[in-house]
């Protein structure tokens, strides 16, 4: 009762946020493809040691308690680059959404994610790659309370990073980022020679520059479109956080 009744004094609804500035950013042609087997057997080869992977359920439990403690409702759910489909399956179990898209541009591990996990009733998955996601015209899922973009951002150019944030800013009340930084790459090396080679090492301050016209930081990992409004508008009023 108490969500929703926030929702709603907010003016947080599917209606209401596909209405609002309905002309989406434009985005280049250049397309940021999908990976092959070799990806998954070198970086994936024991998915229970992979962040998002062997501890999805708590990333989920994480975020749902942060959600109910600030009374902010999720109905709707994006995943982009589900790769295994872990942390799509934790989120859709731990919020229980209406409508869910789950987008992942390697055939190899579109084909083997089973969408019978998802137990939800309105859903998509989609074979496709993010930057042909904020390409393409906007339909019935296209906007959501809730975007999941958990290990993705390291492997787009600059220039589509570019094109990517500001669409995903306009899609989006939420966004639930993880992103390696060059810091974090090098202890990876340096503790357990972990390199990714597939991946473009980026600084905090390069990140941040990217998306803070975009988006502010309400909570850790989590973001928040600045098209909600800012603090007056947001259900996150714990201003010393925002950023």
């Amino acid at each position: 009762m108490l969500q929703h009744q926030r929702d709603r004094q907010h003016g947080l609804t599917d209606a209401h946020w596909a209405a609002r500035d309905a002309a989406p950013p434009s985005v280049s042609s250049q397309k940021s493809q999908g990976f092959g087997q070799d990806y998954w057997d070198r970086l994936y080869h024991t998915p229970g040691h992979v962040d998002g992977c062997g501890n999805a359920a708590e990333h989920a439990a994480y975020l749902r308690a942060l959600f109910y403690l600030e009374m902010a409702h999720v109905d709707s759910i994006a995943d982009f680059g589900f790769g295994l489909g872990r942390m799509l399956v934790a989120m859709t179990h731990a919020f229980k959404p209406s409508r869910v898209l789950g987008i992942e541009p390697s055939t190899v591990a579109f084909a083997q994610f089973d969408a019978n996990e998802l137990h939800v009733g309105q859903h998509q998955l989609r074979n496709t790659d993010l930057l042909s996601w904020c390409q393409q015209s906007p339909d019935a899922f296209t906007f959501f309370d809730l975007g999941i973009c958990s290990s993705v951002l390291q492997y787009l150019s600059d220039d589509e990073l570019s094109d990517v944030i500001p669409v995903l800013a306009h899609r989006l009340k939420w966004l639930y980022l993880t992103v390696p930084t060059t810091d974090e790459y090098t202890k990876m090396d340096q503790q357990s020679g972990f390199h990714d080679p597939y991946a473009i090492a980026r600084s905090v301050d390069h990140y941040r520059q990217l998306l803070a016209p975009h988006f502010e930081f309400v909570s850790s990992r989590l973001l928040e479109s600045r098209r909600l409004g800012g603090l007056q508008a947001s259900p996150f009023t714990e201003a010393v956080f925002r950023h």
